[in-house]
């Protein structure tokens, strides 16, 4: 999964973005993308129905249904909800920096994944880097938590007047982890069950590039 760049995406090829001018750059394709993304989200989740057949469904393993992947170790686990025994609804962006669980965005399937307990303790509610004091997941978990981290940032208004560091070592790092660790398969498993439950799509999955376009 490592690579020195991403390419510019090939894969997505539905139509949820003809509305948008994608010839736009900066805050001006954030908007667009945020009034996308916010319209269609039509069917918003509770954080109890981030079990059964949402997360589970989403972070399911490739080779092993009844697995979910977790995020940050990208240990595969039963599936099977056990009141998080087995894995923990990991919220990316910390509830303690103003996502609370009974929040949409603190609710938001394309934000809340999978971690087993002990890892999902590890981190806290650290930002991410490698800096002490910060967390740092795996290689092939760096992408897939600058992309949430940039839908977050997209997707919610509060962000407007957040710094990155509460969430991140520097916007710069989260660009890198972008190239550095390309999407993948399960991304996009994930952001099309996203849309099938909640009705809106992470556009960073689809079309990673708009990072360095909005922040690079």
């Amino acid at each position: 999964k490592e690579s020195s760049s991403y390419i510019e995406s090939d894969w997505y090829t539905g139509d949820y973005y003809d509305a948008v001018d994608l010839t736009l750059s900066d805050n001006a394709l954030l908007l667009e993308l945020r009034d996308l993304i916010t319209d269609t989200h039509t069917k918003p989740t509770k954080y109890d129905d981030l079990r059964y057949n949402t997360i589970a469904k989403a972070d399911a393993s490739l080779t092993d249904p009844s697995k979910v992947v977790c995020i940050y170790s990208r240990k595969e686990v039963n599936g099977a909800w056990d009141s998080g025994n087995t894995w923990n609804r990991e919220h990316v962006w910390p509830q303690s920096t103003g996502w609370s669980k009974s929040t949409t965005a603190g609710s938001d399937l394309h934000h809340v994944r999978p971690e087993t307990p002990s890892v999902n303790s590890s981190r806290g509610n650290k930002p991410f880097g490698s800096k002490s004091g910060h967390y740092l997941p795996v290689d092939a978990a760096k992408g897939d938590v600058a992309r949430i981290l940039f839908y977050m940032l997209t997707r919610y208004s509060e962000t407007d007047s957040k710094s990155i560091t509460v969430v991140a070592e520097s916007m710069d790092l989260l660009l890198k982890w972008n190239k550095l660790d390309p999407v993948d398969d399960l991304e996009k498993q994930r952001n099309n069950v996203g849309e099938e439950i909640q009705g809106n799509r992470n556009p960073f999955i689809d079309y990673p590039e708009f990072a360095d376009k909005i922040w690079g």
